[in-house]
C-alpha cells in the first residue's frame, strides 16, 4: 500500500492531470507527462524539501537529485545518440530501479529529477521558447546538408517532414519560425494557423504554391530563389527544341526496336531561319534567345511587361502563335496566364508548329494539347513539366511519338540544386536574423 501511494498514485495522478491540461490549454507538446510536471513539480519538490529539512535529510536529498538528475541527463544523451531518438523514458526507469532503496525520499527524488529531463529533452514549448525552428515541409533532395549548414551558423533548428497533405503541413508548422517547401500547399488555411512564423521561403522561381496575399496580411515574408537554374533551363528548352526538330528520341526509339531507316523521321525541316516564338520574356527566356541565335532562329517575344528587347522582335500573342514555328512557354503561372495555350490558342499555331514548356503545367490545356495533336492542328510538343506530376500511366500524351516529356528536370544540376538549397536556407536566416532577404517576393515595408 505505501508503494502504491509514494510512486503509483503519483504517477497516475501527474498523467491524468497531464491529459486534462494538454486538452483544456490545446498546447503543442507532445509528452502529456511534461505539462502536468510543469504544474506538480514545484509543489512536489517543496514538500519533500521541507520534510527532509524537518528530519535533518536535506543535504542527503540534494546531493541524491543532483547526482540522480546528471545520471538520467548522460545516459539520455548517450542512448539517444546511439539510437539517434529521445530515450528519456529508458533512462528514467533505468535509475529508477537503480534508486528503488534510496529511503523515504527515493519515489519524489525520481520523480524530481525525470520531470527535469523531461523538460529539457521533450518539451516543445521550451526548444521554441529558446530556440528558432525552421520546418521543411517537403523535399525530394538526397540530404539537407547544406540547409543545415546555414542554419547552425545562425543558431537555428531545421526539422524536416514529407507532408503530403494540408493538414499535415498545418500540424508540423503551426510554431515554426520559418517554413521551406517545394511542392507542398502554403495556403491561406495553413498560413492562418501558423502562430509565429516570419517568412516561407520555396525551393524554386516561382511561388504560385504559396498564397502571398494571406502572407502579406500577416506580416509574413516569402522568398523564392530566381537565378539558381538559369543555365539549366535554358539548356533544356534548346535540348527539347532541337530534339523536336531533327525527332532524336523518336529515330532513337525506332533502332532500339530493330529498325534502321532515316526515312522514318520524314519530314525534318532545317532549323536554320524558323521562328521560335518565346512566351514570356524574364532571366530564362533571355537565355534562350541567345542560345537559339546561334542557330540561326529568327525570336519573336510575347510579354506584356516587356517595353523593349535588344535583338529580337515584340510582338502580340496572337502574332506570335500565328508566325512561330517552335512556341516556347516561359510565363509566370497565375490567374491570367493560368490555360493561355488551349484550343484557341492551338488553332492559331501553324500545322507544323510544335510547343516547349519548360515553366509551368497548367499553362498549357492537356486536353485541348492532345486534341489539338490528334488533329494536327500542330505537329508536336516537348514538356517537362504537367499539370499533375507524375502524369498518370495511361495519360495519353505518354503514348504519342510527336510529343517529349522529361520529368519536371530542365532545372537540375548538381550545381543548380546546391544553389538552390543554400540560397533558399539563407533567405529564411536572413529574415529571421532581421535582415532583408537576397530573394523577396513581397516587401512588407
Amino acid at each position: 500500500m505505501t508503494v502504491f501511494i509514494q510512486v503509483v498514485l503519483p504517477v497516475l495522478l501527474i498523467f491524468a492531470a497531464g491529459y486534462l491540461i494538454q486538452k483544456l490549454a490545446k498546447l503543442d507538446i507532445k509528452s502529456v507527462s511534461t505539462i502536468a510536471l510543469y504544474v506538480m513539480l514545484p509543489c512536489l519538490v517543496f514538500k519533500t524539501f521541507y520534510e527532509a529539512e524537518l528530519n535533518g535529510e536535506y543535504l542527503m536529498m540534494l546531493v541524491f537529485s543532483i547526482l540522480l538528475l546528471i545520471s538520467i541527463l548522460v545516459i539520455n544523451k548517450i542512448v539517444s545518440k546511439v539510437r539517434n531518438y529521445d530515450s528519456s523514458t529508458e533512462s528514467g526507469l533505468i535509475l529508477s530501479t537503480a534508486f528503488m532503496n534510496s529511503g523515504n525520499y527515493g519515489a519524489p527524488i525520481i520523480l524530481f529529477a525525470f520531470g527535469i529531463n523531461e523538460c529539457i529533452f521533450r518539451s516543445e514549448k521550451i526548444k521554441e521558447r529558446f530556440l528558432m525552428r525552421v520546418i521543411v515541409t517537403d523535399y525530394e533532395y538526397d540530404t539537407l546538408q547544406p540547409e543545415e549548414k546555414v542554419m547552425k551558423e545562425h543558431g537555428i533548428e531545421l526539422v524536416a517532414h514529407q507532408c503530403k497533405t494540408e493538414e499535415e503541413v498545418i500540424e508540423a508548422c503551426r510554431y515554426a519560425d520559418g517554413i521551406i517547401s517545394q511542392y507542398a500547399q502554403i495556403t491561406k488555411r495553413v498560413i492562418n494557423e501558423l502562430q509565429q512564423c516570419q517568412v516561407i521561403a520555396r525551393y524554386g522561381i516561382g511561388y504560385d504554391s504559396v498564397d502571398v496575399e494571406a502572407a502579406s496580411e500577416r506580416g509574413i515574408s516569402v522568398c523564392n530563389v530566381t537565378d539558381y537554374c538559369l543555365d539549366e533551363v535554358s539548356d533544356h528548352t534548346m535540348a527539347l527544341l532541337l530534339s523536336l526538330s531533327r525527332k532524336a528520341p523518336f529515330l532513337s526509339s525506332k533502332v532500339k526496336e530493330g529498325e534502321w531507316d532515316f526515312n522514318q523521321g520524314k519530314p525534318i525541316t532545317r532549323l536554320n531561319k524558323q521562328t521560335l516564338g518565346l512566351v514570356g520574356f524574364g532571366n530564362i527566356p533571355r537565355k534562350v534567345a541567345a542560345k537559339a541565335a546561334v542557330f540561326g532562329l529568327d525570336i519573336v517575344v510575347y510579354d506584356p511587361f516587356v517595353k523593349e528587347a535588344n535583338g529580337v522582335k515584340l510582338v502580340s500573342f496572337d502574332e506570335l502563335l500565328k508566325v512561330s514555328d517552335y512556341v516556347s512557354v516561359h510565363a509566370p503561372l497565375n490567374k491570367q496566364t493560368e490555360g493561355m495555350m488551349n484550343v484557341d490558342a492551338f488553332k492559331k499555331m501553324k500545322p507544323n508548329a510544335m510547343v516547349i514548356n519548360t515553366a509551368r503545367g497548367p499553362l498549357i490545356e492537356e486536353d485541348d494539347l492532345i486534341d489539338a495533336l490528334n488533329k494536327k492542328e500542330i505537329s508536336g510538343a516537348a514538356l517537362d513539366v504537367m499539370t499533375v506530376e507524375p502524369p498518370e500511366d495511361n495519360h495519353p500524351l505518354r503514348n504519342m511519338d510527336q510529343v517529349i516529356i522529361t520529368p519536371h528536370v530542365a532545372w537540375y544540376s548538381q550545381e543548380a540544386e546546391l544553389d538552390l538549397k543554400t540560397k533558399a536556407a539563407k533567405n529564411v536566416a536572413s529574415v529571421l536574423s532581421g535582415e532583408r532577404p537576397a530573394y523577396l517576393v513581397n516587401p512588407l515595408d
